[in-house]
């Protein structure tokens, strides 16, 4: 239905003829073309038009599609306003603005405009170009999504490494209505490609030891910026409690607690957790995902927020969680060195400990409730020093908590000024194990690989004594691919196996490949090769 704006502007007068304030006219679809009264109204909209569009009570513009009339006010206000449903409603001659830039994959980008774009100019690569233009990367292809609409994908080459500092820059971009309407340059700032969670990489100076780790990065890492200050805090984040630049992950969910989910990298192990704060969907436990999103310190933890965009990738598996000790997962020292093991080093991370015992609350209530929170001390011993609350975040178990029990607790580190394990269900939650129940003197610490030659590879290690242990798979650059084990292990003889993938589950091809056995200050490595 179409009227102008002199027509709709009072109740009881006519619209074309047959609709009347006593035929009411609110909710019938209407288009409004060419109009300019109400643009003139900065108490209505003031001089910011739906959707970003800067207008002037001059402009012309078209309302095309269908809305709302609605009768405005109560009480007697006797006009009528038009409902917007969102910014390609209002079809002004103005040029598309950019709003959103974020990395699919290391070569595959997606934008988001703000209004329907006009095929022929936005699908046209020489409109874009990357910042590190200069250094060699390029812009091979633009498609717009579907044909139609507000999002492109660019196919990229770069030369940047993940997680690196990027910039998209377009311009010369039209609307569908109003393809000569050319946008000018736009830039936005994101972090490229697939940025890890965390990630270490030996120096390929030390390979045959693989003595120590030179390079650490990505969204876990520490800023060393702020490690003097003694603060642990992501260079992905932005100042204070800011959010950061957009960035895109990939993880595994794996509990949700409340507003929050839990991602892991499919590794596991050290730093390789997060939380997710009000996920645009639920992160479902054990299914892949990549995530746009952007990243802000909040009461000391590091979070993942504003997420734009969420992508199951279907099943995955959660990782094995780390066995730590109540020491070091209750430990808030800030490690300027990043030498020792503390609870900053498994914020977000699935952790076990064991043969832990129940305590009171030193305050009344002092008896854990059934289902609620308890706190676990560990060594056993009376007076032991070393306690962290098992925390009932999520109300995700019914265990009756009594003092003097003696359990083994797995859950995720959750970080909210102090460090508290939040377990995923009554599962979590199991008597203490008895142990591997070995002679420790008849032990050696050794590593063994078998078979040597072959597509899968089983990985046989022993420890003469109970000890903090990493076990890993690094390529011939000395990159860490994944890891097979981490943290503290009693004495024994262990199985695990490496079935070729890497931490995101991605197929490692045919080669050398080094398997690197740390316990303490000792290390093992083995070099196996891999066939297809």
């Amino acid at each position: 239905m179409i009227g102008q704006d002199e027509q709709l502007a009072w109740p009881g007068q006519k619209i074309d003829g047959d609709i009347t304030e006593e035929q009411p006219f609110g909710r019938h679809h209407i288009s409004v073309s060419r109009t300019e009264y109400f643009l003139d109204r900065p108490d209505r909209f003031g001089s910011q038009g739906h959707g970003g569009n800067r207008l002037r009570p001059a402009d012309p513009i078209d309302l095309g599609g269908a809305r709302h009339l609605q009768r405005a006010g109560q009480g007697g206000v006797n006009s009528y306003r038009i409902q917007i449903r969102d910014a390609n409603d209002i079809q002004a001659d103005v040029p598309p603005g950019l709003g959103e830039a974020f990395a699919l994959e290391n070569n595959k980008l997606r934008l988001i405009f703000d209004k329907n774009l006009d095929p022929a100019t936005s699908q046209n690569e020489a409109n874009y170009s990357l910042g590190s233009g200069l250094s060699g990367s390029t812009v091979d292809l633009a498609t717009l999504v579907g044909g139609a609409g507000t999002t492109v994908e660019l196919d990229i080459t770069s030369v940047l490494e993940p997680g690196d500092t990027e910039t998209i820059t377009a311009q010369s971009i039209g609307t569908s209505t109003c393809p000569g309407c050319l946008s000018s340059s736009q830039t936005l700032e994101f972090a490229h490609g697939i940025t890890p969670l965390y990630e270490e990489t030996a120096s390929s100076a030390r390979l045959p030891s693989f003595g120590t780790l030179a390079v650490i990065k990505g969204i876990q890492a520490p800023d060393p910026a702020f490690l003097s200050l003694f603060d642990d805090r992501s260079k992905y984040a932005g100042p204070g409690g800011a959010f950061g630049r957009r960035v895109t992950v990939r993880g595994v969910g794996v509990q949700q607690y409340g507003s929050l989910h839990y991602l892991m990298g499919l590794a596991g192990g050290k730093r390789n957790g997060i939380s997710v704060f009000g996920a645009s969907q639920p992160l479902i436990p054990g299914n892949k995902y990549r995530i746009a999103c952007r990243v802000q310190e909040f009461g000391g933890a590091t979070e993942i927020v504003n997420t734009v965009n969420i992508t199951d990738e279907g099943p995955g598996a959660v990782p094995s969680a780390s066995l730590e000790t109540v020491n070091d997962l209750a430990d808030t020292t800030t490690d300027m060195a990043q030498t020792l093991n503390t609870g900053e080093d498994w914020e977000g991370v699935l952790v076990r400990v064991e043969r832990v015992r129940v305590v009171n609350f030193n305050t009344p209530p002092v008896d854990p409730a059934p289902g609620g929170s308890f706190r676990i001390v560990q060594p056993t011993a009376p007076g032991a020093p070393d306690t962290i609350l098992v925390s009932s975040l999520g109300g995700n178990y019914t265990y009756d908590p009594t003092a003097g029990d003696l359990l083994d607790v797995t859950g995720i580190l959750h970080q909210d000024g102090n460090y508290r394990i939040l377990p995923r269900s009554d599962a979590d939650i199991t008597p203490a194990s008895q142990g591997v129940g070995v002679d420790p003197g008849s032990l050696e610490f050794a590593l063994d690989v078998r078979p040597n030659l072959g597509p899968r590879h089983e990985v046989v290690f022993s420890l003469p004594r109970k000890a903090r242990v990493e076990l890993g798979v690094y390529d011939l650059v000395g990159r860490r691919l994944v890891v097979l084990a981490s943290g503290e292990m009693d004495a024994g003889t262990y199985h695990r196996e490496w079935n070729g993938r890497d931490a995101n589950g991605d197929r490692a091809g045919a080669g050398i490949y080094f398997y690197r056995l740390r316990v303490g200050d000792q290390v093992r490595t083995m070099r196996a090769v891999r066939l297809e």
